[in-house]
Protein backbone atom coordinates (compact mmCIF):
# COMPACT_ATOMS: atom_id res chain seq x y z
CA UNK A 1 0.00 0.00 0.00
CA UNK A 2 1.46 3.38 -0.93
CA UNK A 3 2.29 5.59 2.01
CA UNK A 4 -0.21 8.32 0.93
CA UNK A 5 -3.08 5.82 0.86
CA UNK A 6 -2.11 4.50 4.32
CA UNK A 7 -1.96 8.08 5.65
CA UNK A 8 -5.42 8.87 4.26
CA UNK A 9 -6.76 5.64 5.78
CA UNK A 10 -5.33 6.42 9.22
CA UNK A 11 -6.61 10.00 9.18
CA UNK A 12 -10.05 8.93 7.90
CA UNK A 13 -9.82 11.32 4.96
CA UNK A 14 -11.18 10.45 1.52
CA UNK A 15 -8.23 9.93 -0.77
CA UNK A 16 -8.01 11.72 -4.11
CA UNK A 17 -9.25 9.82 -7.15
CA UNK A 18 -5.74 8.66 -8.00
CA UNK A 19 -5.59 6.63 -4.77
CA UNK A 20 -9.00 5.01 -4.99
CA UNK A 21 -8.48 1.29 -5.40
CA UNK A 22 -9.32 0.02 -8.90
CA UNK A 23 -12.34 -2.04 -7.80
CA UNK A 24 -13.94 1.01 -6.12
CA UNK A 25 -13.17 3.14 -9.17
CA UNK A 26 -14.91 0.50 -11.31
CA UNK A 27 -17.96 0.63 -9.02
CA UNK A 28 -18.06 4.42 -9.31
CA UNK A 29 -17.85 4.22 -13.09
CA UNK A 30 -20.60 1.58 -13.21
CA UNK A 31 -22.84 3.73 -11.03
CA UNK A 32 -22.12 6.80 -13.17
CA UNK A 33 -22.94 4.83 -16.35
CA UNK A 34 -26.20 3.52 -14.86
CA UNK A 35 -27.15 7.06 -13.83
CA UNK A 36 -26.44 8.38 -17.33
CA UNK A 37 -28.49 5.58 -18.89
CA UNK A 38 -31.38 6.30 -16.52
CA UNK A 39 -31.23 10.01 -17.37
CA UNK A 40 -31.28 9.20 -21.10
CA UNK A 41 -34.27 6.91 -20.54
CA UNK A 42 -36.07 9.62 -18.55
CA UNK A 43 -35.44 12.17 -21.33
CA UNK A 44 -36.79 9.71 -23.86
CA UNK A 45 -39.90 9.12 -21.75
CA UNK A 46 -40.56 12.87 -21.57
CA UNK A 47 -41.14 12.84 -25.33
CA UNK A 48 -44.26 10.79 -24.71
CA UNK A 49 -47.22 12.81 -23.57
CA UNK A 50 -48.23 11.22 -20.31
CA UNK A 51 -51.78 10.20 -19.55
CA UNK A 52 -52.37 13.04 -17.12
CA UNK A 53 -56.06 13.93 -17.00
CA UNK A 54 -57.67 17.30 -16.46
CA UNK A 55 -61.00 19.07 -16.35
CA UNK A 56 -60.63 22.43 -18.04
CA UNK A 57 -63.31 25.11 -17.77
CA UNK A 58 -63.07 27.37 -20.81
CA UNK A 59 -64.31 30.91 -20.63
CA UNK A 60 -65.27 30.34 -24.24
CA UNK A 61 -64.08 27.86 -26.83
CA UNK A 62 -64.85 30.33 -29.59
CA UNK A 63 -62.46 32.83 -31.20
CA UNK A 64 -59.27 30.85 -30.48
CA UNK A 65 -60.23 30.11 -26.85
CA UNK A 66 -60.05 26.38 -27.60
CA UNK A 67 -56.69 26.71 -29.33
CA UNK A 68 -55.20 28.62 -26.40
CA UNK A 69 -56.44 25.99 -23.96
CA UNK A 70 -54.89 23.22 -26.09
CA UNK A 71 -51.55 25.05 -26.22
CA UNK A 72 -51.62 25.43 -22.43
CA UNK A 73 -52.52 21.74 -22.01
CA UNK A 74 -49.59 20.76 -24.22
CA UNK A 75 -47.22 22.89 -22.11
CA UNK A 76 -48.28 21.22 -18.85
CA UNK A 77 -48.34 17.75 -20.46
CA UNK A 78 -52.05 16.92 -20.23
CA UNK A 79 -52.92 13.84 -22.27
CA UNK A 80 -56.71 13.80 -21.86
CA UNK A 81 -59.08 16.57 -20.81
CA UNK A 82 -62.76 17.24 -20.32
CA UNK A 83 -63.47 20.74 -21.58
CA UNK A 84 -66.52 22.51 -20.16
CA UNK A 85 -68.39 25.69 -21.13
CA UNK A 86 -67.11 25.45 -24.68
CA UNK A 87 -69.91 27.42 -26.37
CA UNK A 88 -69.67 25.48 -29.64
CA UNK A 89 -72.78 26.12 -31.77
CA UNK A 90 -73.92 25.34 -35.28
CA UNK A 91 -73.52 27.81 -38.12
CA UNK A 92 -76.40 30.26 -37.69
CA UNK A 93 -77.32 30.91 -41.31
CA UNK A 94 -77.26 27.28 -42.45
CA UNK A 95 -80.26 25.16 -41.32
CA UNK A 96 -78.65 22.07 -42.90
CA UNK A 97 -75.42 22.35 -40.93
CA UNK A 98 -75.06 19.15 -38.96
CA UNK A 99 -71.71 19.82 -37.34
CA UNK A 100 -70.67 22.00 -34.48
CA UNK A 101 -68.12 24.68 -35.37
CA UNK A 102 -64.74 24.05 -33.68
CA UNK A 103 -61.25 22.79 -34.45
CA UNK A 104 -61.21 19.01 -34.82
CA UNK A 105 -57.41 18.66 -34.61
CA UNK A 106 -54.92 21.23 -33.29
CA UNK A 107 -51.32 20.92 -32.06
CA UNK A 108 -51.55 17.15 -31.72
CA UNK A 109 -54.91 17.13 -29.90
CA UNK A 110 -58.11 15.62 -31.27
CA UNK A 111 -61.21 17.43 -30.03
CA UNK A 112 -64.74 16.00 -29.95
CA UNK A 113 -67.45 18.39 -28.80
CA UNK A 114 -71.19 18.75 -28.30
CA UNK A 115 -73.45 21.57 -29.34
CA UNK A 116 -73.98 24.21 -26.67
CA UNK A 117 -77.29 25.83 -25.70
CA UNK A 118 -75.91 29.18 -26.83
CA UNK A 119 -72.58 30.88 -27.54
CA UNK A 120 -72.30 31.92 -23.91
CA UNK A 121 -73.69 28.87 -22.13
CA UNK A 122 -73.02 25.14 -22.06
CA UNK A 123 -71.32 22.64 -24.26
CA UNK A 124 -68.68 20.08 -23.38
CA UNK A 125 -65.83 18.52 -25.29
CA UNK A 126 -63.07 15.95 -24.89
CA UNK A 127 -59.51 16.57 -25.99
CA UNK A 128 -56.98 13.78 -26.31
CA UNK A 129 -53.35 13.98 -27.34
CA UNK A 130 -53.02 12.04 -30.60
CA UNK A 131 -50.22 13.43 -32.78
CA UNK A 132 -50.22 12.66 -36.49
CA UNK A 133 -47.45 12.28 -39.01
CA UNK A 134 -44.51 10.08 -39.86
CA UNK A 135 -41.86 9.53 -37.22
CA UNK A 136 -44.04 10.92 -34.42
CA UNK A 137 -44.03 8.98 -31.17
CA UNK A 138 -47.62 8.14 -30.39
CA UNK A 139 -48.91 7.79 -26.82
CA UNK A 140 -50.00 4.40 -25.52
CA UNK A 141 -53.67 5.34 -25.10
CA UNK A 142 -56.62 6.31 -27.30
CA UNK A 143 -60.38 6.92 -27.22
CA UNK A 144 -62.99 4.56 -28.58
CA UNK A 145 -66.76 4.65 -28.87
CA UNK A 146 -67.21 8.39 -28.28
CA UNK A 147 -70.92 9.21 -27.99
CA UNK A 148 -72.78 12.47 -27.52
CA UNK A 149 -75.84 12.25 -25.26
CA UNK A 150 -77.21 15.77 -25.54
CA UNK A 151 -75.77 19.24 -25.08
CA UNK A 152 -73.76 18.64 -21.92
CA UNK A 153 -73.18 14.90 -21.80
CA UNK A 154 -70.61 12.68 -23.54
CA UNK A 155 -69.21 9.21 -22.99
CA UNK A 156 -66.20 7.31 -24.28
CA UNK A 157 -63.98 4.33 -23.70
CA UNK A 158 -60.43 5.27 -22.74
CA UNK A 159 -58.10 2.46 -23.81
CA UNK A 160 -54.56 2.22 -22.56
CA UNK A 161 -51.80 -0.29 -23.00
CA UNK A 162 -48.21 -0.73 -24.03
Amino acid sequence: MPIQAALHQVLGVVPPIAYVPPHLRQQQNDLRNKTLLQRAFNRKQKKYCSSNWATWNLRSGRNSGLQQALLDMRDIRIGFAFLTSTGFTRKKGDPYSDCVIHSKHFEGYDVIGTEANSEKQGGVAMAIYAPRGNGVIKPNYHLENVCRHGNNCMSCLYCTGI
